[in-house]
């Protein structure tokens, strides 16, 4: 059996995917738009992008003390 069958590589592809898109979004935010920590950005009237930082595991589930 091949260690990458279809759907193992369709997979591998969609999290690559996945990940490169998280860490172009963060660029954005960070250099491209020059958010601060706390800022929001009204881009509807009903939808608002806010930076801020999850130092926890699973959105706040445990959270750290870290800066």
């Amino acid at each position: 059996m091949s260690l990458f069958t279809k759907p193992r590589l369709i997979g591998f592809v969609l999290a690559l995917v996945v990940f490169a898109v998280d860490q172009w979004v963060k660029r954005i935010v960070d250099v491209d738009l020059g958010m601060r920590l706390g800022e929001t950005i009204d881009l509807l009237p009903f939808f608002d992008l806010t930076r801020v930082h999850n130092f926890g595991v699973s959105m706040g589930m445990f959270t750290a003390t870290s800066p």
